[in-house]
């Protein structure tokens, strides 16, 4: 199973990643589509397993490599999920606010709401409004999907919300069945770690004989994700703030900064002096928008931005 990707066009780039670069947006689409299972799953999982394979980094893309350890994604998030006190609190119920008395629900109500939200934030979900999708104009009025389009494309959102991995948020939409999106984070030890990457996707009436298509684009933040985006980067400011002082200084865009702080003075330093001025300007909006996102340990970073 291959990706083609082309170029399709620019967007602007207003987001939280850099506040002024813009690269193009790529639409990518199935050569064979496969003959079981779930389409829409194993593409998502293909877009994922791009950014973890070692490609060259697309311009304006700047490594969120941590600073921390190494861990698998699975033992990061865990670890991650730790520090929300009330993690493990049950709900009564759906629309129920109330939590069992006990000293986590305790914390939970202590804890911000941007965090709370995080912690509560669905994997997968329906939702209504669709007006910012990039496909919203693509809809196929000359040929109206069939009953079996409609149950295939029900068949993709139960194992979706089954079945994602833990990275991979999903959203799809009850007036327009055709239309989905997915937020995917970059995986640790690659240049795109801790970054959010937006997938748009739309499924033609011939689905599943035709492949959906997705378009990777950016917006500030992507509708439906909003609750996500802040609690993302309160989490992971200080190391992307690490990781992009680290890259003013001189550190490979790919490297382990952990790695790379340690060696001091002994460190390579092969980044060119144009990348870390550049480097140097995009973290000042990054910066400004962990401060007002209430990010925590980034007052230190205010002297070098």
């Amino acid at each position: 199973m291959s990706v083609s990707q082309e170029t399709h066009r620019k967007h602007k780039r207003s987001d939280c990643f850099s506040g002024q670069l813009s690269p193009a947006a790529m639409e990518m689409e199935l050569d064979d589509p496969p003959s079981s299972d779930s389409l829409v799953a194993k593409k998502l999982k293909q877009q994922q397993d791009s950014l973890t394979s070692d490609h060259e980094l697309p311009a304006g893309v700047v490594s969120m490599d941590s600073v921390k350890p190494d861990p698998s994604s699975s033992e990061d998030k865990a670890t991650e999920a730790s520090t929300l006190p009330g993690k493990n609190v049950k709900m009564s119920g759906a629309s129920s606010s109330k939590v069992e008395s006990s000293p986590k629900a305790k914390k939970e109500e202590e804890m911000d709401d941007v965090l709370r939200k995080l912690m509560y934030f669905k994997q997968f979900d329906t939702v209504a409004d669709c007006s910012d999708h990039y496909y919203l104009d693509m809809k196929n009025t000359s040929r109206q999907p069939s009953k079996s389009w409609a149950k295939k494309i029900q068949d993709e959102w139960k194992i979706l919300e089954q079945n994602l991995p833990e990275t991979i948020y999903v959203r799809v939409y009850e007036s327009r069945m055709d239309l989905l999106r997915a937020v995917i984070i970059g995986p640790a030890g690659t240049p795109y770690h801790d970054g959010l990457f937006v997938f748009d996707a739309v499924f033609p009436p011939s689905y599943p004989s035709d492949p959906p298509k997705m378009m990777y684009t950016l917006r500030n933040p992507p509708q439906h994700f909003e609750d996500l985006v802040a609690g993302h980067f309160r989490i992971h400011a200080y190391d992307i703030l690490t990781a992009c002082k680290a890259y003013t200084e001189g550190a490979e865009v790919g490297c382990s900064i952990k790695k790379w702080l340690e060696e001091g003075e002994n460190a390579g330093r092969p980044g060119s002096t144009n990348f870390r001025q550049e480097v140097a300007k995009m973290m000042k909006p990054l910066l400004k928008y962990f401060l007002n996102n209430g990010s925590k340990d980034c007052d230190k970073f205010q002297t070098d931005a």
